[in-house]
């Protein structure tokens, strides 16, 4: 084993500080170029598009603020704006009832769930907004929603029923859509996605997301499918590792009787199941 000297080794040593040095130069970095981006503090772990949800009920706040506070037309909030105390939200919050059209409830005002969602987004919404904190209130802010204001008749709990899907409903649409006569013309097609997404909803809990996502993620991404013609009609699922996505594959054929083929097992290959088969 070669046994290096102190010498040697203090001189490799400069030789990297040196490359280092030289490289920083290349790059041109310069210790004082993000010094004030650098002292800023982040403002919560929220996802861009969560923030963004959040700053939009801010500018509720400065309709209210030009509606009721006399401020001048459009007036907006900005950095350092200071923090309403509890007096001016509960003030902001009876507004935003008031002028808020419900859906569900009789008198046609805004639900406590509604209202309360609406003011878990205002509080993180202001401070990415002026950078002051709402920090004292929100709690009694939150109980004047859920408790108060319910017991004075000014929102009411009701929610939405949930309809369970059962399988005499999921038998009556497929049988509808498979042999009762149409209103409407349906091509072939739509009659297979209408299959395969009802399938695809009941075996993931209705997070269709899950294998579908949305419009704005659906770049490499999810389920996607493309026809290719064939002598049969057939669905086959296909994993692609070059682009790490599920592709769903479907053949069919203009002159097949779709009594004769269908959607075959178009699930099995991500639950390892048969989920069901039409011949």
């Amino acid at each position: 084993m070669i046994i290096r000297s102190a010498s040697w080794k203090a001189s490799q040593a400069e030789k990297k500080r040196q490359a280092r040095r030289a490289l920083c130069q290349e790059r041109g970095y310069n210790i004082g170029t993000h010094l004030k981006e650098n002292a800023e503090r982040n403002r919560g772990r929220a996802s861009p598009k969560i923030k963004e949800y959040y700053k939009k009920r801010v500018h509720k706040y400065e309709e209210f603020l030009i509606e009721e506070r006399k401020m001048p037309k459009g007036y907006k909030i900005g950095e350092g704006h200071p923090a309403p105390i509890l007096q001016e939200l509960k003030a902001f919050f009876c507004w935003l009832i008031e002028s808020t059209k419900g859906k569900i409830s009789l008198d046609r005002r805004p639900t406590m769930n509604t209202v309360l969602v609406r003011a878990q987004g205002f509080i993180p919404g202001f401070f990415l907004e002026t950078g002051n904190k709402i920090p004292q209130e929100v709690k009694d802010l939150y109980h004047w929603i859920e408790y108060e204001l319910v017991e004075r008749h000014v929102l009411s709990t009701i929610t939405k029923p949930k309809y369970n899907f059962k399988l005499s409903n999921y038998e009556r649409a497929i049988i509808t859509l498979w042999a009762s006569n149409d209103f409407f013309f349906i091509y072939k097609r739509r009659r297979d996605q209408f299959h395969f997404l009802t399938l695809l909803s009941l075996c993931t809990g209705a997070r269709v997301s899950s294998l579908a996502p949305a419009l704005e993620n659906q770049r490499g991404r999810g389920l996607c499918y493309k026809e290719k013609p064939c002598i049969l009609p057939i669905l086959e699922i296909v994993y692609d590792n070059t682009q790490k996505h599920i592709q769903l594959v479907l053949f069919r054929a203009d002159d097949a009787p779709w009594s004769d083929g269908g959607l075959i097992n178009i699930l099995s290959r991500i639950t390892e199941t048969p989920i069901i088969q039409y011949k």
